[in-house]
């Protein structure tokens, strides 16, 4: 993209240059310009009439690709361009680290507690009617259990 230095050039010069000369990379002009659009730009911008867009539905289907990757308040529709740039906002992205962290952690509570209670029925209640039917245990569990005294002290 070329900047003509001065309104007096003769109309055939600015057609030639046109025709004849690379134009100048948008970097050059302005820093600041996202990738997207630089690449939209230079594409139209091609001497080979095969490597510029074959339609104006290919260039709109650019376009709008780019518009939703840099402004997806814009548009109305949800596109994967769009969707990528919503999830990386701290508004979506903190909640839904959250939301993560607290399924996870409940997960693991559920699991821990299964776990225990599948001990609990397995191992030691098993244990403790065994050891009660075998009489293993000291003679004041037994006869206290047996007078009905409260377990509280």
């Amino acid at each position: 993209m070329g900047i003509v230095r001065s309104r007096e050039s003769p109309a055939p010069a600015l057609l030639a240059s046109v025709l004849r000369d690379e134009p100048k990379s948008l970097t050059e002009l302005k820093q600041n310009i996202p990738s997207e659009v630089r690449r939209i730009v230079t594409r139209c911008l091609k001497k080979d009439t095969a490597a510029r867009y074959a339609s104006g539905a290919e260039l709109a289907r650019d376009l709008k690709t780019c518009r939703e990757t840099l402004f997806p308040d814009s548009g109305t529709g949800l596109s994967a361009a769009r969707i990528a740039v919503e999830v990386k906002r701290p508004r979506f992205l903190v909640p839904a680290l959250l939301l993560a962290i607290l399924v996870i952690a409940g997960t693991g509570l559920l699991i821990k507690r299964s776990r225990d209670a599948t001990w609990a029925r397995t191992i030691a209640l098993p244990e403790i009617f065994a050891t009660l039917r075998s009489r293993q245990v000291r003679p004041g569990f037994h006869a206290r259990n047996q007078s009905g005294e409260s377990n509280s002290r």
